[in-house]
């Protein structure tokens, strides 16, 4: 019993204490009345650690992607490489993120400036 409040993160003092404080006169069962007084007095669980997820992004467009596509930091849009178009005819998830981002900033500039 004790050794589940102390995988639950409670100091030796706040054992004594859950046991100790407002005795009965008599005790008359001292291995249930300590028992008893663990099980019911019992800290709660521990939360589980917080894991951390890392996300690489382009450090010029803020465009996630993974370590092999952002050599330097930079996505290939950044880095102003040509593109080959693949066979299947379909664009990387990098590329049209890009693509999109760049979409979105243009957007929010123009909406900001003032009607002429």
């Amino acid at each position: 019993m004790a050794g589940d409040w102390f995988r639950r993160g409670a100091t030796e003092a706040q054992l004594v204490a859950a046991v100790a404080t407002m005795l009965p006169d008599p005790v008359r069962h001292p291995f249930g009345f300590v028992r008893n007084r663990l099980i019911s007095r019992m800290p709660p669980e521990l939360p589980a650690p917080v894991r951390g997820r890392y996300a690489m992004q382009c450090t010029d467009c803020h465009v996630p992607g993974t370590p092999d596509s952002l050599p330097g930091g930079l996505c290939r849009v950044c880095r102003s490489e040509p593109y080959a178009h693949p066979d299947d005819g379909r664009l990387p998830a990098d590329l049209v993120r890009g693509k999109a981002a760049r979409l979105r900033d243009t957007i929010r500039t123009h909406k900001l400036r003032p009607p002429r």
